[in-house]
């Protein structure tokens, strides 16, 4: 008796303080596929044990994340998924023209954060 196959490709990279998510897929030919589990899971990351859907934002230290997905059959049978995210650098910054002044300082338009520009700042 076979157990659970994972038909799905764990991806590999992840952006820094960008949301990552991953549904893996698995069939059992001899069983119903009964629950999902993880471990090793990231710090702050959300995981479904009933459709096995994962997601993270990497925070801005992270650079490898490792975890193992485990997909469990009916008969007790499970396969392992090991998944190794290089979690690259968000190389993104805000373009001017998502920035406003507000009391002379630089804020983001979307959610109106200073982003650390500052009008009076001597050279």
């Amino acid at each position: 008796m076979a157990g659970p196959v994972f038909t799905s490709t764990a991806p590999t990279t992840a952006t820094q303080g960008t949301l990552f998510t991953y549904q893996p897929t698995a069939t059992d030919a001899s069983a119903t596929i009964t629950s999902w589990s993880i471990s090793n899971a990231p710090t702050g990351s959300f995981f479904s044990t009933a459709t096995g859907a994962f997601s993270w934002t990497p925070p801005f230290y992270a650079q490898t994340s490792t975890f193992v997905i485990r997909v469990t059959d009916s008969t007790a049978l499970f396969t392992d998924q090991t998944v190794v995210l290089a979690v690259g650098q968000n190389l993104s910054s805000p373009s001017l023209s998502s920035m406003t002044k507000r009391n002379n300082e630089w804020v983001t338009a979307s959610n109106g954060l200073p982003v650390g520009l500052k009008q009076n700042i001597p050279f």
